[in-house]
């Protein structure tokens, strides 16, 4: 899917900067709509 650069270890892979890029957006988007988790969470 991607050809064999010097950089495309650095991008793709376990340690790469898209798994970082895609953790950190999904952590703004959790931490975005903690408020509406918790009172579902107590209003049960």
């Amino acid at each position: 899917m991607t050809a064999d650069t010097d950089i495309t270890a650095h991008i793709n892979g376990e340690f790469g900067a898209a798994l970082a890029i895609v953790a950190v957006i999904i952590a703004i988007i959790f931490w975005k709509f903690r408020a509406q988790l918790l009172t579902q969470q107590f209003s049960q």
